[in-house]
């Protein structure tokens, strides 16, 4: 990742710009919250740590998100409205209809 990281005066020397190192190892863990949302924590210790030029402050880092975990159940209910029976001869009739109209130019 190219970084330009510029720190306020008296902090000069902690200026960065170049090249550095973005990667982790990281263990999380995600904790349900009712039927819909999910709590996800996850901790994770950067190996290429430099405090010169990292994007962070600390070589361990703990995040805490959440996480709407019906995506797929609403997929599954999109599956079930829309017929997948028959759809691909559909579109070829469609691509048939078009294709017959560039016949008659020529082509």
């Amino acid at each position: 990742n190219q970084v330009t990281i510029t720190n306020p005066a008296g902090y000069e020397s902690r200026n960065f710009d170049g090249k550095a190192w973005a990667s982790s190892f990281a263990v999380g863990r995600a904790i349900p919250i009712g039927k819909v949302i999910r709590s996800v924590v996850m901790g994770s210790v950067d190996p290429f740590f430099d405090e010169k030029s990292s994007l962070y402050k600390s070589r361990v880092q703990l995040k805490i998100g959440f996480e709407i975990g019906s995506f797929r159940e609403i997929k599954k209910e999109v599956k079930e409205l829309v017929q997948m029976d028959g759809l691909k001869e559909k579109g070829n009739e469609k691509v048939e209809y078009y294709f017959k109209d560039l016949d008659g130019l020529g082509h």
